[in-house]
């Protein structure tokens, strides 16, 4: 546990950096520490997402400084940690052109995972999405919606892991084209498409939004949703542990239906005012 929360600090040193402005960045490093879900999820329930949030800590500070061969290979680094480190590649490759975004990250991952690979043999294929009970998204687990309405309904799912899996797919490939059709900021824009994929994810747990935390940090005060920031936060923590120990389904999936409508709503709001916002300066 203090291993993990040492990570936090290790975060929250580099994202004061993330910014030029040293009175922002201190803002939202507090901010940042002081949500219920940086600690909680170290310390209360034990997980070691903090390892994660902190290399995507590095990739970010790298890439709004525009330090992009640093940037590239921070990636890689993150996707060693957990693929999730994917995430960062069509954003940054969208909004810097820089082909080094699709390059360097395969690379780092593939010099220093295959030799690993080759000598764990089978027993390496940790991302086998034919098997259950491995390191792919694309089974029940964890709290998403999914799982817990069928730990609630005595496992009946409302839909099978295949059509969820096909939501996921379609969903986040939607999102990216809207991205890509109409970007906003670098932050704004992974911030949507990381929540985008942690809501239609077969697989979810708690600490996985840890990321959105780092990530919306610096985007408090300019979109004025602090409350909202802390709110899904708190309520992740406390859904995760109703879950368990406690074992009410029931009442973990009405919590977690308040995480998701809170982040839809602050996505949205993200994006109606940013370009509401536009149009009063053209004006």
């Amino acid at each position: 546990m203090t291993y993990f929360s040492l990570f936090n600090l290790f975060t929250a040193y580099a994202l004061l950096y993330t910014t030029k402005d040293r009175e922002e960045g201190y803002r939202a490093t507090l901010c940042f520490l002081l949500n219920p879900l940086t600690f909680g999820n170290s310390l209360l329930r034990r997980q070691d997402e903090s390892i994660l949030v902190f290399f995507f800590s590095l990739a970010l500070l790298f890439l709004l400084h525009r330090q992009h061969w640093k940037a590239s290979v921070a990636i890689g680094l993150t996707l060693l940690v957990k693929l999730s480190g994917a995430l960062m590649i069509p954003i940054a490759f969208l909004h810097t052109r820089d082909w080094r975004y699709l390059i360097i990250p395969p690379i780092v991952l593939t010099l220093i995972f295959v030799p690993f690979l080759i000598v764990a043999g089978r027993s390496g294929g940790f991302w086998d999405i034919t098997k259950t009970a491995t390191q792919h998204p694309f089974e029940l687990d964890g709290i998403s919606l999914g799982m817990l309405w069928a730990r609630a309904h005595e496992g009946q799912s409302p839909v099978s892991p295949t059509v969820y899996s096909a939501i996921l797919v379609i969903g986040v490939a939607t999102v990216l084209a809207l991205i890509a059709w109409k970007p906003l900021g670098l932050l704004e824009d992974l911030t949507l498409i990381t929540t985008a994929v942690l809501l239609l994810s077969p697989k979810l747990h708690c600490g996985y939004f840890s990321l959105l935390v780092l990530m919306m940090a610096p985007l408090l005060r300019r979109y004025r949703i602090t409350a909202l920031y802390f709110l899904f936060g708190l309520l992740a923590l406390i859904a995760d542990m109703y879950k368990w120990p406690v074992r009410n389904y029931a009442v973990a999936f009405g919590l977690m239906a308040g995480v998701f409508v809170t982040l839809v709503a602050t996505m949205v709001w993200m994006r109606w005012s940013r370009r509401t916002q536009g149009a009063i300066e053209k004006k």
